[in-house]
This record gives structure tokens, C-alpha cells and sequence, in this order.
């Protein structure tokens, strides 16, 4: 088994900071493969593969497409299925954790990136 770490609740940011509505909880979370490395509740994350991975613009390949939001803070010493908000569910704009170097037309086509997969940004 993987090791990682999860930090509480009580340690920061909850999930209701990062969601505020979903259509129904079975349906639009999903435990899914995430690559090893640390994230935070509300990290935007990408897909490559059968993967999840850290969104990064830089990338000549799928992984600059934003398609999930982690839902907990994590570090995973090891590619390990971990809760992902996937699809039909209102995010809050400001618990949203985006690359550093990320600009505000960036933002936006990441915003409309996740409205395509039922993440609506508000």
C-alpha cells in the first residue's frame, strides 16, 4: 500500500470551501488514479492516460486540460486512487488551487475546460 498523508480537516480548508453543490454525491466524485506527489484540497488537475496528474500549462499533451478537482490534501509517495470531484457539481471559484504562474486568460479556458465536464465554476 502507498503512503501518504492526508492532512484533517482541522488543519485548513474543508471540502464544502472547494464545493458548494453536486447532483448527487455517488455520481460526481469518483476514487480515480492519480500520479504520485503532493496536492492540495481544490488542486485542478488534468488527465493523461488513464492518469490524473498536476495541471500543467506547459504541456504539449493533455495534461494542460483541466478535468478534475482533488478532494483532499494529499502526498502520495506512489500512483495511488485517491476521491476526485469529476463532473456535475458547483465549485467555488476562490477554494480553487491553480497553477502559480497561471495568468487570468489561462484561468479561463481552464474554467470553461471543467464547465465542459460538468464542473461549473462560480
Amino acid at each position: 500500500m502507498a503512503t501518504r498523508r492526508v492532512i484533517s480537516q482541522a488543519e485548513g480548508k474543508k471540502v464544502s470551501d472547494v464545493v458548494f453543490g453536486e447532483t448527487n454525491a455517488v455520481h460526481t466524485k469518483g476514487r480515480r488514479l492519480v500520479e504520485a506527489g503532493s496536492y492540495q484540497l481544490g488542486e485542478v488537475l488534468a488527465k493523461v492516460g488513464l492518469k490524473y496528474v498536476k495541471l500543467n500549462l506547459a504541456a504539449d499533451d493533455s495534461a494542460k486540460v483541466a478535468k478534475a478537482v482533488c478532494l483532499s490534501a494529499v502526498t502520495l509517495a506512489t500512483d495511488e486512487q485517491i476521491m476526485l470531484q469529476l463532473r456535475d457539481t458547483g465549485l467555488h471559484a476562490d477554494g480553487l488551487v491553480w497553477p502559480a504562474a497561471m495568468t487570468d486568460a489561462q484561468r479561463a479556458v481552464a474554467i470553461d475546460q471543467l464547465d465542459d465536464v460538468g464542473l461549473v465554476v462560480l
